[in-house]
C-alpha cells in the first residue's frame, strides 16, 4: 500500500527525465522510426530494433546494448535478449508532448566494444482520450437590449489535450431564436466561439437567456464539454406601463369612511429598475372636483374616499389614471377607473299629507277618502322602494291610487264617534333596504257626531219616596238622562208625558223642569189618602231629527206620625170618650172590668198606641194594661168599698212613657230565597220586643232601602206587630248572590226608640244562565306553517249560575265539518283552540269556526259563537322568475331601450310577502321596465353597447319579496353583443418613440409597430402602411420599409446620432371592414453612443492670481463640450498632477461647472508659477476624457520686509583709521520680487559712518570724520 502511495510521484520524476531525454536529443537524426499510440499497455512490442538494425542476438548481450536515459522510470526498454524494443509503462502524449503536433520520442541507444550510438524515434500516435473543457463551468454575459442584430461577443474558446483531428473541431449552441455561433479560426489559438445576435433582445419577454455552447472534437465517436452561458438582457425604457386591466370598474358604498380603500389600479412595466418603478397620478383632464373626493397613492395605485360620498349627488364616477415610470424620458399609460356608487339606505322614506279632512261623520260609508298622502324616498332600487301601511287597530286602509306612491286614506268600517270620537291613525312608511328604514307620521281624524243615539235615563224605572207632609213648592226628586251624541245632539229637554186619564190629576201636584229632570211636587201629599203613583217622564234630544226617550216613575208616599190616637170605646153618645161599666162586688182581683179601644191613622211606628191611666179615684183598685188598654181590679172589692152604689171613675189616658227601646233576639238572620221565588213571596220574619206598653211599645218596622223587598206589618194580637218580609221584585243570583237587609223596630216614643236586625238573604240558585262568551266576537291570527299544538285563541265563556250550573266546557258547533276538525282541536276545559293540522295560507287564508259552550246543569244549557281565524302568510314562498321571451344577441349599435328580454315574476306568498322588487345588477347596460301588466318586466338597454369593451354581460335578474325576512331568487341569462365595424384599429401606443442606436446594422429590423382592432372577424383584419408625402416620400423611402403585415420597420442605411438625433413618420393602420383608417405618429430617437471625446475651449487657459489669495477664490473656469447627448455628454473635471506639485492641496476644481478655486496658501516666495492639469471626462460606459493645461502665475504682493543680517564687524575704530575704513560687514535681504525687493539702505544715527553698496544685497561701511 505504501509502494502505490508513493508510485505517483516516483513516475513524474521519471516522466521529467524522458522529457529531458527528448529535449536533448531531438536534433539527432533517428536511424529507425517506429509508431504506437499513446495509452498502450506495458509491456507493448513498440519494434525489433536488434532485426531492423541488423544486429545478431548474441553480440546484444555481449556488447551491452542498452538505452541511454537518466530517467529512473524510462518510458521503453529492449530486451537483450532478442533486441525488441518494449513499452515500459503507459505514455501520455498530451502529458509529454504538451502543444505539439507530432509527437516523436527519440531514443538513444548504445553498444559497447565497440562503441556504437544508434538513434530509434518513436513517435507517439495520438488518440481521443480527452474531452474539450472550458476553463469555466458558466460564462455570464450581459448585452443591452437595444443591440441590434448582428452584433458579435467573442466567447473564450474551449481546450482539448488532444491534437490534430481530436482536438476542437466545432462548437454547438443550444437550439435559441436570438442567439447563432460563429467559429473564427485563430491559427495556433484554435478555434475561437463569438457569439452573434440575430434576433433583436427583449428584456420584457425574456431577461435572461439561458444557452449551452458545446465544444466538439474530431473523433470517433466523438467527445465534447459545455459551457453554460448565461445572457442578462439589459435594460432600456422601451416600455409604457400597462395596467392590469382593460376596465377598472368598481363599487362604493356611498357614506363609506374617509380613508376607505376603494380600488387599487395596477400597472406593470416590464423595464427594469426607474425604467420599470410604476407611479400613480390623477391625469391633467380629471376634473378638480373630483380631487376633493378621492386621492391615489403615488406608490401603491390604492384609489382611497378623501371626502363624503353621496350617491344621490352623484351616482357615477369616472377618473382617469395615469400610470409612469421614472425613466429619464417616462413613459405614461391612461386607463379609466368607473366608480359607480351604491346606493346605501340613508333616506327614510319622506311620508308627506297632500290632502286632509281632518273631520269626518261617523255615519261616512267605507271607502270614504279622509287624506291623500304621497311617500318618497330619495334612495333608489330596493332602497326607494317602499312599502306604506297602517297601525291596524283603526277602521281605516290605504289604497294605492294610480299615481305611483300617491295612496288614498279611505274608511274601511263604519265608524262610531260614541265609541272612539278620534283616530290617532299613524302612516308607516317602510322601505326595501336591508336593513330597512322606516318613517311614520301621525295625522289625527275626528269622527264628527250624527244624531244617531236616544238620550239614556241613568235609572229604569225611577223609585222614589217621598215623605207625606212635604213643602209645596219644593223638589221632592230628579231624573238624570245622558245622550252620548254630544253638543246639541246631546242637549236634553224634559216633559212629563200626559195622557188623556191621567192628565188633570198628574199636573195638579207635579211638575217637571224641562233643562235639568227636577220634579216639583205643587201640593202636600197626604200618606192616609195616597200612597203610592207612578208617571212616565220623556227625554228629548235637541238634533235633527230630535230623539227621545221615556222612563216610568214611581213614587211611595212615606207616614208621618202626623195623626193623633182616636179612642174608639167607651165613647158617649155625644162623643166624648166616657163610659159606665157596672162590676159585681165579688169579683176577684184581675177582673177585667172593660177594655179601652183605640185607633191611630198612621201605620207602622207611629199607629202603635200605648194606654195609661191619667186619672183613678182608687189606685189600688183599678190596673190599666198598657199595651191592650185592658182595665182589670187589681183586688177584691172591701167593705169600705161597698157601698150600695158606688161609682169609681178611672180616667184613662193613652200614653206611653218610652222607657226601653225595641229588642230583636238576634243581631242577624239568614234567609235562603231561591231565584226562582216569584214576586210577592212572603216570609215572615221573627218580630221584635219591646217592655213599653201603649205608645211606647213597637209602633212599626222599617226596611232599608232596597229593590227586591219590601216589608208588611202583620197584626198579630197579643202578639203585638209580625214584620213579613215579601218579594217585591224577582231576584237574580247572577245580578247579587246574597242581599243585607236591615230591618228597624221603632216604637212610638217621641224620640222614638229603635233596635235593629240584620237580614242576609242568600240567593239560591237555579239554572237560569246559559254561558256568555266574553266577547261579541272573537278573532285570531295565526301563522301558516305553526307547529301542531300551538294556541291559536282562547275562548271564555263564564256562567252566572253557581256549582255545576255555572260551570262551563267547550266543543266544536254541530254544524263544524271534519276539515276543520282535522285543523284545529278545542280544550273541552280551557277554550283553547289549538292547532292539530298544517295551515297553508296558500291553500286557504281564513276559518269561521264555531265554538258551543256548555254548563253542566241537569239541564245544559249552551251558548255558541264563531271564531273566525286568519291565517297569516308566512314568506315561506320565494318569487319565481320566468323569462318569457329573450333574444340572446343584440347589436352592438343597438339604441337604449331596445328590448331584450320579458320577465314575468310571481311570488305564491300575500299581502307584502307576495310583492316582488326586481332589479337586476348595476355593472351592466341594462336596466328593468315595469310592463302594464302586473309582475312583467321589460330588460331594455340603458345605454349604448359597445362589443369591444364587453362582448357578453350576465345579466343576474334579482327578485325579492317585500317581507321582514324577505326571500329571493335570482335567474342568470347571458346576453351576447355582436359585432358592428365600429372601431378603427388601435395603435399600442399613440404616438410611438423608438430608440435606435446609431451605427445600427443597415436593412436589420429596428422595432414595429402593432395595431388592435377591437372588433373581431374581418373588421379586425389589419394591413400596414407607411404615409408617403409628397416632400418627404423620397427621403423615408431611402431608409424605411414596413411590413404590410407584421408591421416590422426596417432601416435600408445606418444612423448616425450626431446627424440625425430624431425624426417621425407616419404608419396607417387599415382593417378590412367598411374602411376606417388610424394613424400613428411615430417618433425615432437615435440613441447616442459614447464616440466623442470631451472638447476644452482651449487647449491652455492662462490666468494670474495676487499672492495670498484667500480660500475658495475662483481662478479661471475651465470649458469642455461634448458632441455626445445624456449621460454621454455629462461632463466631469477633475485635476490630474504629480504629487511633488502641491497642485492638489493648493487648488480645486468643481466638478461639474469647472471652475477652479483656491483650495490652500500661494506664495509667490514660495512658487511663483503653476501648471495645472485638467481632465474633463464624460459619463459614458465606458468613459471618454480630454485635458488640458491652465497656467497660473502669482503675481507678488509686498508682504515681506526686508531683512539685515550683520555678518563682519569691528567692534573698535582707531580714532586715526583713514576715511573709507570697513567696520563692519552687513547682509540686506526682501524676499519679495521686482520693486517690491529692491532695497535702499541708510544710515539714521549721526555717527561718522556711511554705507556703500559693495553687492546687491551688502553694503560696506567706512569711518568719516
Amino acid at each position: 500500500m505504501e509502494q502505490r502511495r508513493r508510485k505517483p510521484t516516483w513516475t513524474v520524476r521519471r516522466t521529467v527525465g524522458c522529457v529531458f531525454a527528448v529535449l536533448l536529443w531531438s536534433a539527432a537524426a533517428a536511424q529507425l522510426r517506429y509508431s504506437i499510440p499513446e495509452e498502450v499497455n506495458e509491456g507493448t512490442v513498440v519494434g525489433n530494433i536488434a532485426k531492423d538494425l541488423g544486429l545478431d542476438k548474441i553480440s546484444l548481450e555481449d556488447r551491452k546494448y542498452r538505452i541511454v536515459t537518466s530517467a529512473a522510470d524510462p518510458l521503453f526498454y529492449v530486451n537483450t535478449n532478442d533486441g525488441i524494443l518494449y513499452v515500459n509503462r503507459k505514455i501520455d502524449r498530451e502529458e509529454i508532448c504538451e502543444r505539439t503536433t507530432t509527437c516523436t520520442i527519440n531514443l538513444k541507444t548504445v553498444l559497447e566494444n565497440p562503441l556504437e550510438i544508434h538513434y530509434v524515434g518513436v513517435e507517439v500516435r495520438d488518440i481521443n482520450d480527452h474531452s474539450p473543457s472550458f476553463p469555466e463551468k458558466e460564462a455570464t454575459l450581459e448585452i443591452s437590449e437595444s443591440v441590434l442584430p448582428g452584433a458579435r461577443i467573442p466567447l473564450q474558446p474551449a481546450r482539448d489535450p488532444d491534437s490534430g483531428p481530436y482536438s476542437v473541431h466545432q462548437y454547438k449552441l443550444s437550439a435559441n431564436e436570438h442567439f447563432r455561433i460563429e467559429v473564427k479560426d485563430s491559427g495556433e489559438d484554435g478555434k475561437i466561439p463569438v457569439l452573434i445576435v440575430q434576433k433583436p433582445l427583449d428584456r420584457e419577454i425574456l431577461q435572461q437567456h439561458k444557452l449551452v455552447l458545446t465544444a466538439v472534437d474530431g473523433g470517433k465517436p466523438q467527445k465534447s464539454g459545455n459551457i453554460n452561458i448565461l445572457v442578462n438582457v439589459l435594460d432600456i425604457n422601451d416600455n409604457a406601463p400597462v395596467f392590469s386591466k382593460d376596465v377598472y370598474s368598481v363599487t362604493l358604498d356611498e357614506n363609506t369612511p374617509i380613508g376607505t380603500t376603494v380600488i387599487q389600479v395596477n400597472a406593470t412595466d416590464l423595464d427594469d429598475g426607474p425604467n420599470g418603478e410604476v407611479v400613480y397620478s390623477f391625469s391633467n383632464s380629471v376634473n378638480r372636483k373630483f380631487f376633493k373626493l378621492f386621492e391615489i397613492t403615488p406608490f401603491t395605485g390604492e384609489i382611497s374616499v378623501k371626502s363624503l360620498i353621496d350617491f344621490e349627488e352623484k351616482d357615477k364616477y369616472e377618473i382617469e389614471i395615469q400610470a409612469s415610470d421614472k425613466g429619464l424620458a417616462p413613459l405614461t399609460t391612461q386607463k379609466n377607473v368607473i366608480i359607480k356608487i351604491i346606493d346605501v339606505n340613508d333616506n327614510a322614506p319622506e311620508i308627506e299629507v297632500t290632502s286632509f279632512s281632518s273631520s269626518i261623520p261617523e255615519d261616512s260609508r267605507p271607502g270614504t277618502t279622509v287624506a291623500l298622502i304621497s311617500v318618497s324616498d330619495l334612495d333608489s332600487g330596493p332602497n326607494g322602494q317602499v312599502i306604506c301601511s297602517l297601525n291596524e287597530d283603526v277602521p281605516f286602509i290605504l289604497s294605492p291610487t294610480s299615481q305611483e306612491k300617491m295612496y288614498s286614506l279611505v274608511t274601511k268600517l263604519p265608524l262610531d264617534r260614541e265609541k272612539l270620537p278620534n283616530y290617532k291613525i299613524t302612516v308607516v312608511a317602510k322601505d326595501a333596504g336591508q336593513p330597512s328604514l322606516s318613517s311614520e307620521k301621525t295625522i289625527n281624524v275626528i269622527v264628527s257626531d250624527v244624531n244617531d243615539n236616544s238620550p239614556e235615563f241613568s235609572l229604569s224605572p225611577y223609585t222614589f219616596y217621598v215623605t207625606e207632609g212635604n213643602n209645596p213648592g219644593a223638589s221632592v226628586f230628579s231624573v238624570t238622562a245622558l245622550d252620548h251624541d254630544e253638543n246639541d245632539n246631546a242637549q236634553i229637554s224634559y216633559l212629563i208625558a200626559r195622557d188623556g186619564g191621567e192628565e188633570k190629576k198628574v199636573t195638579t201636584f207635579l211638575n217637571i223642569n224641562s233643562e235639568n229632570g227636577e220634579i216639583v211636587a205643587l201640593k202636600s201629599f197626604d200618606f192616609e189618602t195616597l200612597k203610592t203613583f207612578q208617571f212616565q217622564v220623556v227625554a228629548t234630544d235637541s238634533g235633527t231629527p230630535p230623539l227621545s226617550n221615556n222612563v216610568t216613575v214611581n213614587v211611595f208616599i212615606l207616614d208621618q206620625n202626623d195623626n193623633a190616637p182616636v179612642i174608639l170605646y167607651p165613647l158617649s153618645s155625644n162623643g166624648s170618650a166616657e163610659g159606665v161599666e157596672e162590676i159585681p162586688r165579688n169579683v176577684n182581683a184581675g177582673h177585667l172590668v172593660t177594655k179601652v179601644r183605640a185607633y191611630d191613622a198612621d201605620i207602622g211606628y207611629n199607629g202603635w198606641l200605648l194606654f195609661s191611666l191619667q186619672e183613678v179615684t182608687d189606685h189600688s183598685l183599678f190596673g190599666l194594661d198598657r199595651y191592650t188598654g185592658q182595665i182589670r181590679t187589681l183586688r177584691s172589692f172591701t167593705e169600705t168599698d161597698e157601698n150600695p152604689l158606688e161609682v169609681h171613675y178611672v180616667g184613662v189616658e193613652v200614653l206611653d212613657v218610652n222607657d226601653h227601646a225595641p229588642t230583636f233576639s238576634a243581631n242577624e238572620t239568614y234567609l235562603e230565597i231561591s231565584e226562582s221565588t216569584l214576586p210577592g213571596a212572603r216570609f215572615q220574619l221573627q218580630g221584635a220586643r219591646d217592655p213599653d206598653s201603649d205608645m211606647f211599645s213597637i209602633q212599626q218596622y222599617k226596611l232599608s232601602q232596597n229593590d227586591h223587598f219590601r216589608l208588611e206589618v202583620k197584626d198579630g194580637g197579643e202578639d203585638g206587630k209580625i214584620p213579613v218580609l215579601y218579594l217585591h221584585k224577582p231576584l237574580d243570583k247572577e245580578a247579587a248572590g246574597s242581599h243585607r237587609l236591615l230591618l228597624t223596630a221603632v216604637d212610638g216614643g217621641k224620640p222614638a226608640r229603635s233596635g235593629t236586625l240584620g237580614i242576609i238573604v242568600n240567593v239560591l240558585d237555579v239554572n237560569d244562565n246559559m254561558p256568555v262568551f266574553s266577547k261579541e266576537s272573537y278573532t285570531a291570527v295565526v301563522n301558516e306553517n305553526s307547529p301542531i299544538g300551538t294556541t291559536v285563541v282562547k275562548v271564555n265563556a263564564t256562567d252566572l249560575d253557581d256549582g255545576l250550573n255555572g260551570e262551563v266546557v267547550y266543543s266544536f258547533g254541530n254544524n263544524v265539518n271534519n276539515k276543520l276538525r282535522n285543523l284545529f282541536e278545542v280544550d273541552a276545559s280551557t277554550g283553547e283552540i289549538i292547532v292539530k293540522g298544517l295551515l297553508d295560507f296558500e291553500a286557504k287564508d281564513k276559518y269561521e269556526i264555531v265554538i258551543k259552550a256548555s254548563d253542566k246543569g241537569p239541564v245544559p244549557l249552551s251558548t255558541e259563537k264563531s271564531v273566525k281565524i286568519s291565517i297569516v302568510d308566512l314568506n315561506d314562498n320565494a318569487p319565481e322568475i320566468e323569462v318569457t321571451s329573450f333574444s340572446s344577441a343584440v347589436p352592438e349599435d343597438s339604441k337604449p331601450g331596445r328590448t331584450v328580454a320579458l320577465i314575468s315574476v310571481n311570488d305564491n306568498d300575500s299581502g307584502v310577502n307576495g310583492k316582488v322588487i326586481c332589479s337586476i345588477n348595476e355593472n351592466v347596460p341594462f336596466t328593468l321596465t315595469p310592463s302594464l301588466q302586473e309582475n312583467m318586466y321589460s330588460i331594455v338597454t340603458k345605454s349604448m353597447l359597445d362589443r369591444e369593451h364587453q362582448s357578453k354581460y350576465d345579466v343576474k335578474i334579482f327578485a325579492k319579496d317585500a317581507g321582514e325576512h324577505p326571500l329571493s331568487s335570482e335567474k342568470t341569462i347571458t346576453v351576447t353583443v355582436s359585432d358592428v365595424n365600429d372601431n378603427s384599429p388601435e395603435f399600442s401606443a399613440n404616438p410611438y418613440t423608438f430608440y435606435v442606436t446609431e451605427n445600427n446594422v443597415a436593412g436589420a429590423p429596428l422595432y414595429s409597430v402593432s395595431a388592435h382592432d377591437c372588433d373581431e372577424g374581418s373588421n379586425a383584419l389589419i394591413s400596414y402602411n407607411i404615409v408617403r408625402s409628397a416632400t418627404e416620400h423620397k427621403k423615408l423611402t431611402s431608409f424605411l420599409n414596413i411590413n404590410s403585415e407584421s408591421g416590422e420597420v426596417v432601416a435600408l442605411k445606418s444612423f448616425d446620432f450626431e446627424t440625425l438625433k430624431t425624426f417621425q413618420f407616419q404608419v396607417v393602420a387599415t382593417d378590412s371592414g367598411t374602411p376606417s383608417l388610424s394613424t400613428s405618429q411615430l417618433v425615432v430617437n437615435v440613441l447616442d453612443i459614447n464616440d466623442n471625446i470631451p472638447v476644452f475651449s482651449e487647449s491652455l487657459y492662462k490666468t494670474k492670481i495676487p499672492e495670498n489669495a484667500p480660500r475658495g477664490t475662483t481662478i479661471i473656469t475651465v470649458n469642455a463640450t461634448d458632441a455626445d447627448e445624456g449621460l454621454n455628454s455629462e461632463i466631469i473635471y477633475s485635476l490630474r498632477s504629480k504629487d511633488q506639485d502641491r497642485i492638489l492641496d493648493i487648488f480645486e476644481i468643481e466638478k461639474e461647472t469647472g471652475v477652479i478655486r483656491v483650495k490652500g496658501d500661494i506664495d509667490f516666495e514660495e512658487k511663483r508659477a503653476f501648471e495645472i492639469r485638467v481632465e474633463a471626462s464624460d459619463r459614458g460606459q465606458p468613459p471618454m476624457s480630454a485635458h488640458c493645461k491652465v497656467l497660473v502665475e502669482v503675481v507678488d504682493l509686498n508682504d515681506n520686509a526686508p531683512e539685515i543680517t550683520v555678518t563682519s564687524l569691528h567692534n573698535t575704530v582707531k580714532e586715526d583709521a583713514a576715511v573709507g575704513t570697513a567696520v563692519a560687514l552687513v547682509s540686506v535681504l526682501d524676499r519679495d520680487g521686482g520693486k517690491n525687493g529692491e532695497i535702499q539702505i541708510e544710515i539714521k544715527n549721526d555717527c561718522a559712518l556711511k554705507g556703500k553698496s559693495k553687492t546687491e544685497s551688502k553694503t560696506f561701511f567706512s569711518y568719516q570724520k
